[in-house]
């Protein structure tokens, strides 16, 4: 049981690393790219046990959902969830 956990550790912190990688390219993409990408790195964290270094991630998506399709939007209400 102990080397399944430590395969997918692995698999978490290169698929972190490879995420890191995406956002870093994608700053000068725009917005809606960017934002993908930060959901897939918080969806990532939350998978890996560690919520609370994802809430800022989702909190910068909400931000840029709402500045790009509004308050009532219901993928801006989605990224509230």
């Amino acid at each position: 049981m102990e080397q399944a956990q430590a395969a997918r550790q692995a698999k978490y912190t290169e698929a972190e690393q490879s995420l890191s990688e995406a956002l870093n390219s994608l700053r000068r993409a725009p917005e809606s790219e960017f934002a993908h990408c930060l959901n897939s790195m918080a969806e990532l964290r939350i998978a890996k046990g560690d919520p609370a270094s994802a809430e800022p991630l989702l909190q910068q998506v909400f931000q840029i959902d709402e500045e790009l399709l509004g308050p009532d939007h219901p993928t801006t209400t989605i990224s509230l969830q």
